[in-house]
């Protein structure tokens, strides 16, 4: 298994080549109930970003080279000028550190004037960061895991 970069700043992964650690990551991160996600093993984080969505992955690390979080996001071709937020992730320690904040920035940064949507679990504190870059909540999705919990819809305008 390849080791992520531990370079400092932005970097796109290869997440077949990185999926372990990743998945490691994302444990810590959405190890927080109820928003805890259902993903029991590299396989099913794999399936989600890569085979139920097709997405790239950016990694954020700290100018000492710690792992901060990432976020992956898939580029909706049959819409062209549409992007979606799939998952976005701060490392416990880094939260409310800005570090979601500088994450966010970065893929706003990337997907430019295209309209964006993003779904998250209705405790989830991050709503408020979604929010601060313009998403607007439009939607509550009753049974989006099929787990029997919901989740909401947030879109935002590219333009």
């Amino acid at each position: 298994m390849k080791k992520l970069t531990h370079r400092p700043g932005f970097h796109e992964i290869d997440l077949d080549a990185h999926l372990e650690e990743l998945f490691e990551h994302d444990c810590k991160i959405f190890d927080i109930k109820p928003i805890a996600f259902p993903f029991d093993s590299p396989a099913d984080l794999r399936k989600y970003l890569l085979e139920d969505h097709t997405t790239r992955t950016i990694i954020l690390n700290s100018d000492d080279e710690l792992f901060l979080g990432y976020f992956s996001f898939e580029e909706k071709l049959e819409l062209p000028d549409f992007v979606e937020l799939v998952n976005l992730g701060v490392m416990p320690e880094q939260q409310n550190r800005g570090v979601g904040t500088q994450l966010m920035s970065k893929y706003l940064e990337i997907v430019g004037k295209r309209d964006s949507r993003h779904v998250t679990h209705p405790d989830s504190s991050s709503r408020y960061l979604y929010e601060k870059f313009g998403y607007k909540q439009v939607k509550i999705l009753k049974n989006y895991f099929g787990d029997g919990e919901p989740r909401l819809l947030y879109f935002r305008s590219g333009k």
